[in-house]
C-alpha cells in the first residue's frame, strides 16, 4: 500500500463500524482527513460516534476491540491502522481520557508524569530533560513533589496531559478532558493546550461548543454516526438549524453580536465566542464611532 505524505496526519476512507453488541452502526461511511498539525474539535450528542472515531484513529479499534464489524479503512500517517501494531501506535499517539482518576497510576506526580515515557523506554536522562522542558508551560514546579491524590480534578487531568505531552507523540486525542472540571480548570487546560498547538496533530471531542469554537481550527459535528459538517468554527456557529439537528444552540455572545452589527448596520462580526473578547470588540467599536 503506498504511503501518503506526512502532512495528512489521519484519513478516514470511507469508514463504517458497528459494535457486536449493537445492532445500528456507531460510525457510519466517514471520509476525512486531518493535516498534520491541526487542532480539530469533535463535536455531537451523546452516542453519536465521538469516542470510537477518536478508538479507530488510536487502535483500541480494532486492536482492542476485535469483534466489531467494519468496513473502509482508517490510515494514521499513511499506514492502515489494522496493519499497525498497538505498540507502533502507542509510540507516536497519545490519549488523554474524560475521567483524572481513571488515568493516574502513580501515587507521586514525579513518577506520573514519567510514566507514559517510562513505558515507551526513553532513556532517562532524556525523560528528565522533557520534564524540565515542559515543566513551566504545564505548572509542574509547584506540583512535582506532591501525591497524585491530593490534586484537584484539574491539577490531575494536566499532570495526566503532561504525561501524555513528555513522550512528544505527533498525534494528541482528547476524549471529552474537560467533563469533570469546573470552569476556571477548563480554561486554564485550554490554554496548555492552545500553546502545543502547530507541533501535534490535536483531536478533542467535546461538547463545550464555545470551548472548542475558540480554540479549534476547524469543527467536525457528529450525529447518528455521521459527519454532518466539517467546516471553520465560524461556519459552523452561523448555521442555527445545523447546531438544532445535533442539539446545541448558537452561542449567545455570538447571537448578541450579530443582533448588534444588525442594529448598527456593520457587515461583519469577528469570531469571539467567550464574553471578555466579545466585550473588548464592542468597546473597541464604540470608541471608534465616537
Amino acid at each position: 500500500m503506498a504511503s501518503r505524505p506526512v502532512d495528512c496526519a489521519i484519513e478516514f476512507k470511507s469508514f463504517s463500524y458497528r459494535y457486536e453488541s449493537s445492532a445500528a452502526p456507531a460510525l457510519r461511511d466517514i471520509t476525512l482527513k486531518v493535516g498534520k498539525g491541526e487542532f480539530v474539535g469533535l463535536l455531537g450528542p451523546a452516542g453519536s460516534g465521538k469516542s470510537t472515531l477518536l478508538h479507530s484513529i488510536s487502535g483500541a479499534i480494532p486492536h482492542f476491540f476485535t469483534t466489531g464489524v467494519s468496513s473502509g479503512s482508517v490510515e494514521v500517517e499513511g499506514k492502515a491502522v489494522a496493519e499497525r501494531r498497538l505498540s507502533d501506535l502507542s509510540s507516536f499517539v497519545g490519549t488523554v481520557a474524560q475521567d483524572p482518576e481513571a488515568q493516574i497510576f502513580n501515587l507521586f506526580v514525579q513518577d506520573e508524569v514519567t510514566w507514559t515515557a517510562q513505558n515507551l523506554i526513553i532513556p532517562a536522562g532524556e525523560i528528565k530533560a522533557r520534564v524540565a522542558e515542559v515543566s513551566g508551560t504545564f505548572r509542574l514546579d509547584e506540583l512535582i513533589d506532591r501525591m497524585t491524590p491530593t490534586l484537584s480534578g484539574g491539577q490531575k487531568q494536566l499532570v495526566a496531559l503532561a504525561s501524555a505531552i513528555v513522550a512528544k507523540p505527533r498525534i494528541l486525542l482528547l476524549d471529552e478532558p474537560t467533563a469533570e472540571l469546573d470552569s476556571a480548570a477548563t480554561k486554564t487546560f485550554y490554554e496548555v493546550l492552545a500553546s502545543l498547538r502547530g507541533g501535534i496533530t490535536m483531536i478533542v471531542a467535546e461538547h463545550k461548543l464555545e470551548l472548542l469554537a475558540a480554540f479549534a481550527d476547524r469543527l467536525i459535528l457528529l450525529n447518528d454516526a455521521a459527519v454532518q459538517a466539517d467546516a471553520e468554527p465560524g461556519r459552523v456557529i452561523a448555521d442555527p438549524d445545523l447546531l438544532a439537528s445535533c442539539g446545541y444552540e448558537q452561542p449567545a455572545v455570538f447571537r448578541f453580536l450579530r443582533e448588534l452589527a444588525l442594529l448598527e448596520g456593520i457587515e461583519t462580526i469577528p469570531s469571539l465566542w467567550d464574553v471578555e473578547a466579545a466585550a473588548a470588540w464592542v468597546k473597541a467599536a464604540i470608541a471608534s464611532a465616537v
